[in-house]
């Protein structure tokens, strides 16, 4: 159950998936801001730190982040692609917790999962070469976000954000499905040696 502006909401998921940043990456699921998608990690309301906007409606917001990065090193690329949940830029409204809502938060963060998969499974087929690597992967990481960002739109819309129980039932079915079928694509790193 969660009310949100689709027009911030999706730029703000746009920036997200954009934010090309260098991570430390740790094998610890939680660090101080960042809690990365694990099988075994459910989002708490501990998790939104941040406070939420004065007089808002809305009941909850969250900031799910699909962060790809390559380096490209003596005809070997190696990809990273992260799906985490960002702590600081996300809040609830204590008044309006309740396991309905924050089970419709925890959908919007395994989309972001499922979707890091399917960038994962694109960029493993890709026909990388020396010279078209990076246009290959910004080509890829655009259509990819395109994609995920009208799927996660069509969750909120279909779902009323969570109040239709029958619709979000059904959502958490077809989410747990495509997290199952996309279980090969689950290691964030990737190795490809270019021609």
């Amino acid at each position: 159950m969660e009310n949100r502006k689709l027009k911030g909401y999706m730029s703000l998921k746009f920036i997200g998936f954009f934010l090309l940043i260098f991570i430390e990456f740790s094998f610890t699921q939680k660090t101080e801001n960042k809690i990365y998608w694990t099988k075994g990690y459910k989002l708490t309301w501990a998790d939104f730190v941040d406070d939420p906007p004065e007089e808002t409606e809305f009941t909850a917001y969250s900031e799910d982040i699909i962060d790809p990065q390559f380096f490209f090193n003596n005809g070997i690329l190696e990809i990273d692609v992260y799906c985490y949940f960002n702590r600081i830029c996300s809040w609830s409204r204590k008044d309006k917790h309740t396991n309905l809502a924050l089970r419709h938060e925890q959908m919007h963060f395994d989309i972001a999962e499922i979707f890091a998969r399917k960038f994962r499974k694109e960029i493993r087929i890709c026909n990388f070469k020396g010279k078209n690597v990076r246009e290959k992967f910004d080509k890829k990481t655009e259509e990819i976000n395109t994609e995920y960002l009208k799927y996660q739109s069509l969750y909120d819309i279909e779902t009323n954000y969570g109040l239709n129980k029958d619709k979000q039932a059904e959502w958490n079915d077809r989410i747990a499905r495509e997290l199952k079928e996309s279980e090969d694509y689950s290691e964030t790193h990737i190795t490809i040696k270019i021609q």
